[in-house]
């Protein structure tokens, strides 16, 4: 009992000890158990320790992947005049936080002042302006730093975007005259054609005027009007001499690899178009100098082969003719499997645009009526003009009246829903859609 207590006083209590035969065995026990939670709690620290690192490399991978993936589209971009200023502003899709991008002062009156297109990330804006009748150059705005970069000095009205929004294919004015009579304008004859880089900065000759000149270059093909990208290495090109073809050509090369024709002479290429995945080539075929009236209007969509050949026609319709305004695309495309289209009828005593809205769903393999214009014989009592399609969200439309403001608006897909997104007096200049 004295013992007990003086090694108690020590702080270290030891229970009495009891005689047993083998006085070893519940010590190794002991030890065996020891050993096992030990190896036990190093397996538990290697675990911990092999999801922490997973878990952070599918961070740093999430991290990767958001860097390039394409960013959601939530904002609009358009320009209105305002007094002698036309500005550019990006708002979100109900109009709210509208934020200035650009400014310029002194427009050409007369037209629109402003060429502009957002390359398809919605990260860069290529714009040319009309300064008091004289091209102000061909520039790049970065909308995220707001950095300007100069394309092209003399300007330029006919540049268009690659699929991925990295290379920007256009011609240059030539160098203008002096006073009075530069207008800062091509003069006629072939065009050069450049492919600038973004992300590089670099130019690159597609192909020069007197290569198109030359005996080296086939004979009757000169490159006329841009029409736009095929993929990410050809162009669409209208043909300089012969206006029902269409040449394609390869931005490596510089060279001709086809030439599309066979709508017959008295029809002509309106537009064509491919959609984002490449699966669908189609054409808008309308026929040559029409008078106006309705007998002699017609707008037919028809599908292109794996030779650009006609092939089936999906729309046909009489006494309309596709429109689009001149820079833009006449069908544009949500997603792969549908597209939207804008038709105008004539009117009698003369021809009165009066758009209506199409969508056709290639599922169903027809066209519905999204929005049609209210009109009499006289003029248009409310038209809808569509100005660009947000894939799987909505469309972009611009909502015009006499004595009204026009208004720019976003609405549904099935063409409700609208939301103002501008009102003004003196017309609203839709650009695009960026993140």
């Amino acid at each position: 009992m004295d013992n007990l207590a003086a090694q108690s006083g020590s702080g270290i209590t030891v229970a009495p000890q009891t005689p047993t035969p083998n006085a070893s065995g519940p010590t190794r026990r002991g030890r065996t158990l020891a050993v096992m939670v030990g190896v036990a709690l190093i397996f538990l620290v290697a675990i911990i320790g092999w999801i922490v690192t997973t878990l952070a490399g599918n961070r740093q991978s999430q991290k990767v992947i958001e860097s390039i993936a394409p960013k959601q589209l939530n904002r609009i971009v358009y320009a209105v005049q305002e007094g002698n200023t036309v500005n550019v502003y990006a708002a979100n899709l109900d109009g709210t936080a509208s934020q200035l991008l650009l400014s310029f002062d002194d427009p050409t009156w007369g037209g629109s002042p402003l060429v502009a297109k957002l390359s398809p990330t919605g990260t860069n804006l290529a714009h040319q302006f009309w300064h008091r009748g004289k091209a102000t150059g061909l520039n790049v705005l970065d909308i995220q730093s707001g950095r300007v970069e100069q394309v092209s000095p003399t300007g330029s009205t006919q540049f268009d975007w690659s699929p991925d929004g990295t290379r920007l294919v256009y011609t240059p004015f030539l160098p203008s005259p002096p006073e009075p009579y530069g207008t800062g304008q091509t003069l006629w004859g072939p065009s050069s054609w450049y492919v600038y880089d973004i992300r590089t900065g670099q130019q690159q000759v597609l192909i020069s005027s007197e290569q198109q000149s030359s005996s080296a270059w086939p004979k009757g093909k000169r490159l006329g009007g841009l029409r736009g990208w095929v993929d990410a290495q050809h162009i669409f090109f209208d043909d300089a001499g012969e206006y029902d073809r269409i040449q394609i050509l390869n931005i490596d090369s510089g060279r001709i690899v086809r030439t599309i024709s066979g709508i017959g002479q008295e029809d002509k290429w309106r537009h064509i178009s491919v959609s984002p995945d490449g699966r669908r080539r189609l054409a808008v075929v309308e026929p040559w100098g029409y008078s106006g009236r309705a007998d002699e209007q017609f707008c037919d969509v028809y599908e292109l082969d794996g030779n650009w050949a006609l092939g089936r026609r999906l729309i046909s319709s009489t006494g309309t003719s596709c429109t689009g305004e001149p820079g833009w695309p006449m069908l544009w495309w949500n997603g792969n499997d549908e597209m939207f289209y804008t038709t105008a009828r004539a009117g009698n005593g003369g021809f009165i645009n009066v758009p209506s809205i199409y969508r056709y769903r290639f599922s169903l393999g027809k066209s519905e009526l999204v929005l049609a214009s209210l009109a009499d014989q006289v003029t248009s009592t409310q038209a809808f003009f569509l100005r660009g399609v947000l894939p799987g969200r909505g469309i972009a439309v611009a909502r015009m009246a006499p004595s009204k403001p026009d208004t720019l608006e976003m609405r549904s897909l099935d063409g409700n829903n609208p939301v103002t997104i501008k009102q003004h007096t003196e017309g609203i200049q839709f650009i695009g859609f960026i993140p």
